[in-house]
């Protein structure tokens, strides 16, 4: 994860946005009181999503189970990934 201080950060804002964006990766900003994220919309809402799905008991078993019975492999994937390209399609 990028690093940067929150002087830095307003400077250069929309390089770090556009970095964000880019490689789907959060940058992290540095202050004296707190530290704080900076991600994409897309990604938070998919790490909520994931956040849900694995709150829910039996949720993310019965889940890895279909996709068992599918024989739809995992790979390199995040379950958070295996969910958006298998799972959104129905």
């Amino acid at each position: 994860m990028t690093m940067v201080n929150a002087s830095n950060f307003r400077k250069e804002m929309f390089k770090y946005m556009a970095y964000a964006t880019r490689f789907s990766e959060p940058v992290r900003i540095v202050t004296k009181v707190d530290n704080y994220v900076l991600m994409t919309d897309a990604e938070y809402r998919g790490m909520m999503e994931t956040r849900y799905i694995e709150s829910v008991p039996g949720l993310k078993e019965a889940i890895l189970a279909g996709r068992e019975e599918k024989g739809i492999q995992l790979g390199n994937r995040t379950l958070e990934q295996f969910i958006a390209d298998e799972c959104s399609e129905d």
